[in-house]
């Protein structure tokens, strides 16, 4: 997964975000825009990546709790580097875990850089943000092969 897109790379606009998200599987306008307030607009690059099989992605998964009940993955993942801070998320009062995800079959997903978000208990987010970030729409999501916990 490159970190910073390739020279000539256009940067996308929200109706582009919003057009490529209805074509990949969310229907809902309420999700669509919770998608694009997690990416800094603030003169920073929000691309469309081609993930090639053997990538590697993670995602920082919360951990079982009563209230959350079993882990489960999302479509939110990062490059290796990345810290929960970067990501603006933070592990809640159950903590988060590390696991790795590999591109089974090519797909394009949206990469661009976390926004900085304020700290909220209800979904164990917020933090500084500024890390790379990729978000992988709900019809892609089964070309990724999970691997566990990456420790």
């Amino acid at each position: 997964m490159a970190h910073r897109p390739n020279d000539g790379t256009r940067w996308l606009n929200p109706d582009e975000v919003r057009s490529f998200l209805r074509r990949a599987g969310m229907d809902s306008s309420r999700k669509i825009n919770e998608v694009l307030d997690g990416y800094d607009f603030s003169n920073k690059p929000l691309y469309f990546e081609t993930l090639h099989e053997g990538q590697v992605l993670y995602q920082f998964i919360r951990n079982a709790s009563v209230e959350t009940g079993a882990p489960r993955s999302g479509n939110w993942f990062c490059g290796l580097g990345a810290t929960q801070q970067d990501l603006a998320i933070f592990g809640g009062g159950s903590g988060r875990r590390r696991y790795r995800f590999e591109v089974g079959h090519p797909f394009t997903a949206l990469v661009g850089q976390a926004k900085p978000q304020p700290q909220n208990w209800g979904w164990a987010g917020g933090g500084r943000g500024g890390g790379t970030q990729v978000f992988v729409p709900p019809n892609y999501i089964g070309h990724l092969i999970a691997h566990g916990p990456d420790e």
